[in-house]
């Protein structure tokens, strides 16, 4: 199964809260040391870097990860909004990941730098 079909309908690796260094299988694929501490919201894949996984967090934080080097994201935004991130889409020329939260606040973030833009409640 891919990461993608393991996390639809809630069921996936990422549906519950996983405490740092948690290590978690699957068909005999280890995702290690994530260091996520609480439960994700909503993942997408980056389009263009496949092995690039976006979460948002329910504590408000949005990640990036490189699936291959999994010990430190890529980007780590902590306490991005103040509520849970509940979508994540990333551009189709992939370069700014569009976060939108519970609250109505929503914002987007260059994915090459990490930095926020655009950060606005509606």
């Amino acid at each position: 199964l891919s990461l993608q079909s393991r996390w639809s309908g809630g069921q996936g690796i990422f549906s519950n809260a996983c405490t740092e260094g948690q290590k978690m299988e699957e068909n005999d694929n280890a995702i290690e040391d994530l260091r996520i501490t609480c439960s994700a919201l909503d993942a997408t894949f980056h389009p263009r870097e496949p092995r690039h996984l976006m979460l948002g967090l329910v504590d408000g934080s949005f990640l990036m990860f490189n699936l291959e080097r999994r010990a430190e994201p890529v980007h780590s935004i902590r306490s991005l909004v103040p509520s849970g991130v509940r979508v994540v889409s990333v551009t189709v020329d992939g370069k700014f990941a569009v976060c939108g939260a519970s609250d109505g606040t929503f914002c987007t973030i260059d994915v090459d730098s990490g930095g926020v833009r655009d950060l606005k409640k509606i």
